[in-house]
């Protein structure tokens, strides 16, 4: 089973997926919002195009705030707003 693509991170559409071959490359695409990848195996193209580095790392410190604060009812307005944003993190 293949992985399934994130939508775009910039207009949150799907990707445009295609196989091409021309003079110079060969290879699977993914492109959307101007932003293309190219490699020659369909799920190297799609690790490279879900690689989100900076939506991970905030997924991974809501989840960590969530899990220290879920017992202090002390900052519940802020424990809200977390689960709010990683709610919208984890959008697919």
């Amino acid at each position: 089973m293949s992985e399934k693509l994130k939508p775009c991170p910039f207009c949150g559409k799907q990707p445009k997926t295609w196989f091409d071959v021309d003079a110079l490359t060969e290879g699977y695409n993914v492109k959307c919002c101007d932003i293309l990848i190219t490699t020659i195996f369909m799920s190297d193209a799609i690790k490279a195009w879900n690689n989100r580095p900076v939506e991970d790392a905030l997924v991974e410190a809501l989840e960590a705030l969530l899990n220290h604060t879920k017992n202090d009812h002390c900052i519940r307005g802020l424990n809200e707003q977390a689960k709010a944003a990683l709610a919208l993190a984890k959008l697919p």
